[in-house]
C-alpha cells in the first residue's frame, strides 16, 4: 500500500469501509469536501490504518471467502 491519503463518497460502496474515518464524506457538501482533503493532505500518514486495510482485504482472505463459498454451495 501506498500510504496516499483518500477521501471517499460515503454514499457509495466506500461507506462500509470505516477505518477511512473522517476521510469518508458527503462529497455533495463542498465545504466539507474541502475540509476533508485538506485534512487528509495535511495528516500524518497512519500505518494501523494500512494494516487494518492489508489485514482484511488480500488475496489470501479473498481466496479463503471463495473456497468457503464454493463449499458450502456444494453441500446444499
Amino acid at each position: 500500500m501506498a500510504g496516499v491519503p483518500v477521501v471517499c463518497n460515503n454514499a457509495t460502496a466506500m461507506g462500509d469501509f470505516t477505518f477511512f474515518g473522517d476521510n469518508l464524506v458527503d462529497i455533495t457538501d463542498q465545504e466539507n469536501l474541502d475540509s476533508a482533503i485538506i485534512n487528509a493532505l495535511n495528516s500524518p500518514f497512519n500505518p494501523e490504518v494500512r494494516d487494518l486495510i492489508s489485514s482484511r482485504y488480500n488475496w489470501q482472505n479473498s481466496a479463503q471467502t471463495l473456497l468457503t463459498a464454493l463449499i458450502s454451495y456444494q453441500s446444499v
